[in-house]
This record gives structure tokens, C-alpha cells and sequence, in this order.
């Protein structure tokens, strides 16, 4: 396990792994140095960074999630990859609606929870149009920047790991005792919308983990961008066009 560092005072915290991060606290903006220019009274200063997860639990943590996909793959081919038959009807929809808020809810909030297991908390909670086309819900983590990798990498997949357990309880029950088409249905649809945000396009979670496995940072100013980060963005853009057009 990377060893990571840090250091804290009334105006700045500091944080060190693969590359600096460096948090004002007055000004509420962070910035990000290499460690050549950080002055050597300061380096002497800096302390080992203790994290909650150790290389165990997060082989336990990644071995969990995968056991969770490949579960709710199976009911997925069970179903044969198809919507069941159903009424359309008030209830019906009613019940999608409700299971699509109550997921994007939980979805959120296993970001935010994540992140205050780590002792951070979250920015705020928002709406945005990515790309001016793609509804979406937003947890802003601007201090995910002082966590660690692993510790960034559980933050970013905490909302998706959340909802493939409970969607597959749900979906559980459901075959066995409540027997609802609407509810596989809504299943199916947000298992795809899940699969969808694994796929590191449109600002996705999924995006975010790319970034992170390979230690990049998208920047405001684009041109600074890793030329990865811009493909992955020409993407975004090419899908967003095409979606546009399908309106059409």
C-alpha cells in the first residue's frame, strides 16, 4: 500500500500521495503541485496519513461489488433481457417513479456517507444537464482531493455498489413473493442506467474511477487536459449530438 501524507494548519491542509494537493482553507479552493516545490521546513513537517481502509478490506470491498454485479447480471438473463409484460396504468407508473427516486436518492447518499466515513464531508447536492442533454444528479466532493486513492475510488463507486444491493434484495422479494411486473420492470431499467454509469463517459461514476485509477484530474481549462480526458470528453460530446438528433 502506497504510503500518503499530510499536514494541517489554521489556513492550509496538505495532502500527499502521487502528487500534492493542497486545500486554502479561507479561499475554499484547492490546488495541486508536485512535491519538488513544497520547501523542505514543510516536508519535515508532514505526517503519515492513517486511512480507515487497509489493502485488505479493499480487496474484500472490490470482491463484494463484483460478486453483487455478477448476481444481478444473472436475474437480468433470467428475465432474458427483456421488459416483462405490464398494465399501463397510474399505479404502475407510480410504482416506476418510485423506485427510480428512491434509487437516485440512495444513489446519492452513498456518496455522501462515504465520504463522511472518511472524515469528509460533501460540497452540495445538485441537478445538472451534462453536455446540455443528459439529466443528471450531482453529489459536488471537492474534498475528495485529500483522500486516498483506494479511499477516492470507494467514494466514487459507494453510490452503484449501494444500489446493486439493494436493487437485487428488492428484485429477490420481488420473484419470490410479491410477483410485481412494474417492480422488475423498474429493476431492469435502473440495472441498465447502473451499467451505463460504469461506463467512464458523460461525467459519469464510472468516469471519475478511470480518473483516478490513472491518476488524472480533469482541468476547467481543457487544454490542460491529458489527451485521454479529451477523447473521453469528444465522446460525451458525440453522444450528446447523436441523442439530439434521435429527437428528431
Amino acid at each position: 500500500m502506497k504510503q500518503c501524507f499530510t499536514f494541517e494548519n489554521e489556513e492550509y491542509e496538505i495532502f500527499v500521495e502521487n502528487e500534492v494537493f493542497v486545500k486554502d482553507k479561507c479561499k475554499k479552493e484547492f490546488y495541486k503541485t508536485s512535491i519538488i516545490h513544497l520547501n523542505e521546513t514543510l516536508k519535515e513537517q508532514l505526517t503519515e496519513y492513517k486511512s480507515k481502509i487497509n489493502s485488505v478490506n479493499f480487496t474484500i470491498y472490490i470482491t463484494l461489488f463484483l460478486i453483487l454485479l455478477v448476481s444481478n447480471l444473472y436475474f437480468i438473463h433470467f428475465f432474458g433481457y427483456s421488459f416483462p409484460r405490464f398494465e399501463h396504468n397510474l399505479k404502475n407508473y407510480s410504482i416506476f417513479v418510485s423506485y427510480m427516486i428512491f434509487n437516485v436518492f440512495i444513489h446519492e447518499l452513498g456518496h455522501i456517507k462515504s465520504m463522511n466515513f472518511f472524515g469528509r464531508k460533501h460540497n452540495k447536492v445538485g441537478f445538472k444537464m451534462n453536455f446540455y442533454v443528459f439529466p443528471s444528479f450531482y453529489v459536488q466532493l471537492n474534498d475528495i482531493y485529500m483522500l486516498s486513492k483506494k479511499e477516492k475510488l470507494i467514494v466514487h463507486s459507494a453510490g452503484i455498489y449501494i444500489n446493486l444491493f439493494l436493487i437485487l434484495m428488492i428484485q429477490i422479494i420481488n420473484t419470490l413473493f410479491l410477483k410485481i411486473a412494474m417492480l422488475s420492470v423498474s429493476y431492469i431499467f435502473f440495472f441498465l442506467a447502473l451499467v451505463w454509469n460504469v461506463i467512464p463517459v458523460l461525467n459519469s461514476d464510472g468516469y471519475k474511477i478511470l480518473l483516478t485509477l490513472l491518476n488524472k484530474d480533469e482541468f476547467e481549462n481543457s487544454k490542460k487536459n491529458h489527451f485521454i480526458i479529451k477523447i473521453i470528453q469528444i465522446i460525451g460530446v458525440l453522444l450528446a449530438i447523436r441523442s439530439v438528433l434521435l429527437w428528431f
